[in-house]
């Protein structure tokens, strides 16, 4: 039997109601990798058996996580790991067609777009009034404030695609891009609010050793790409009850942005109460926190 009649067969087996034949076929499928998870769509979409289909959707979902656990693992080894490859990781988890190519293809042609209109003899306020333009004006990109209504405003492709995300995944994707276009932009959170904070480094000549001191000239509203002073961000704090001296707010990194982007995606499916994709996010989050 060749190796392409043997995976069929095995495949074939995935109809039988023996529990016990199932879990040994179904790691058996895992094991084959991403590379199986093509054949696995050809089979879901001629096969009439519902038990079929399910059980299919749920090794190419296991398949993905055990790949995206892997990649994940090596991102955070890089010394400056990428957030749209990162968002790319998360998003592969739950969309089965998950497309990387085109994902990129969409992140690529939004950072050319605004590539084209910046140039070093701009101001900060000018450069990011310039890319907010380009983003909201004319690539016509918009934001839902409802964290809770879409599952798809997650999804790094749908985000790019259709130019529509939540909070997050607006000011993750609005981050990503200022730091492919050398803009100090980071996301931050304040209670149940997301900004952007453009931040100037000073380093100090005195001694080059130290940390670079960090200040916030302005934020953005990811969702809008409205732009605010300090004055105005205190105003609004103390409306809420919230007090934070201006030098401690709580800058995301890279990799502490995307657990976080991990976590609300975990906390966005318990709600829900799609417990199987939920329980997906937690086998990631503990996959890579454990060697």
């Amino acid at each position: 039997m060749t190796e392409r009649n043997e995976l069929n067969a095995i495949i074939q087996l995935l109809e039988d109601p023996d529990q016990e034949v199932y879990g040994v076929v179904s790691n058996k499928l895992v094991e084959y990798g991403t590379a199986l998870v093509p054949s696995l769509l050809q089979v879901q979409y001629a096969s009439t058996s519902d038990l079929m289909q399910e059980r299919i959707d749920i090794i190419i979902h296991q398949i993905q996580l055990k790949d995206a656990i892997a990649q994940f693992k090596h991102w955070q080894s890089l010394r400056t790991p990428s957030i749209i490859d990162g968002l790319m990781i998360v998003s592969s988890i739950i969309n089965v067609q998950f497309d990387k190519e085109a994902t990129l293809q969409l992140f690529e042609q939004m950072r050319k777009s605004c590539w084209l209109e910046l140039n070093h003899y701009l101001t900060s306020l000018e450069k990011i009034t310039t890319l907010n333009s380009v983003l909201f004006n004319h690539l016509h990109f918009k934001g839902e404030l409802d964290m809770t209504k879409e599952e798809q405003l997650f999804n790094i492709e749908f985000v790019l695609q259709f130019k529509k995300g939540n909070m997050l995944s607006m000011g993750a994707l609005y981050m990503a891009l200022a730091q492919v276009l050398d803009l100090p932009v980071k996301l931050i959170k304040v209670e149940d609010h997301y900004l952007l904070a453009y931040v100037d480094s000073q380093i100090s000549f005195l001694d080059p050793e130290q940390k670079p001191i960090e200040s916030i000239q302005f934020f953005i509203n990811p969702l809008l790409g409205d732009i605010y002073s300090m004055e105005e961000i205190d105003a609004f704090l103390k409306t809420q009850e919230v007090n934070i001296e201006k030098d401690k707010f709580p800058f995301h990194t890279n990799e502490s942005l995307l657990l976080h982007y991990t976590e609300n995606m975990f906390q966005f499916y318990t709600y829900k109460e799609a417990y199987e994709l939920a329980d997906l996010m937690k086998a990631f989050l503990l996959g890579i926190k454990h060697p």
